[in-house]
């Protein structure tokens, strides 16, 4: 496992945090929740899960472990064949995450998880989303552009964490992707202040 040098920001207790594992072709692993039971567990829980590629091992795994939870799947890419891999328990939504995607959702009920899995959607979307839609917790891994010299990467990333720790997230849990972890990150945000009324 790879780490960064860098400190959490919000509080989860290190038994409070549970791996999603759940085993991907891709090798990413799985995702980090701080406190999954309670999050996962609420009656109203609601998934949004962004990028699910040709893969819903994730998905899978979260319907198992919490079957009341709604799950909302988004990828435009999914061609036809991909589309019809997609499980049932997944409402599939065939649209790209941007800046506007917040619109489907507002005067909807909270976010409980959103996974983001955009390949670089996250830095315009992510925001934006957050400013109008409640989310209790993000898990997203955040791409950085093998084409950018490391001052612009780094730069990008740390201004995406500094909007989202305005927009009242912090930090839980970090680690490098193991496929690319000179590139990819895992990072899961976790609201600590209510959501606007």
């Amino acid at each position: 496992m790879h780490s960064f040098p860098m400190r959490t920001q919000g509080y989860c207790s290190p038994k409070l945090k549970d791996r999603v594992l759940c085993s991907t072709r891709r090798g990413d692993g799985g995702k980090t929740l701080c406190e999954a039971e309670n999050l996962l567990g609420a009656p109203d829980c609601l998934v949004l899960s962004v990028g699910i590629n040709d893969d819903t091992a994730f998905e899978s795994h979260l319907h198992r472990t919490a079957p009341a939870c709604e799950i909302i799947g988004m990828d435009a890419s999914l061609d036809a064949v991909n589309r019809a891999k997609v499980p049932r328990f997944v409402s599939l939504y065939l649209e790209n995450f941007t800046p506007l995607t917040f619109r489907n959702f507002t005067g909807r009920r909270r976010v409980s998880l959103l996974k983001l899995d955009c390949e670089t959607c996250e830095f315009a979307s992510l925001p934006a989303f957050v400013s109008n839609v409640c989310v209790d917790q993000i898990v997203v891994e955040v791409h950085r552009r093998s084409y950018q010299s490391n001052f612009a990467a780094v730069n990008v990333v740390h201004t995406l964490m500094l909007r989202m720790h305005r927009l009242g997230y912090r930090v839980a849990f970090l680690e490098a992707n193991p496929v690319v972890p000179y590139l990819d990150a895992e990072y899961t945000l976790v609201r600590n202040i209510s959501c606007p009324s």
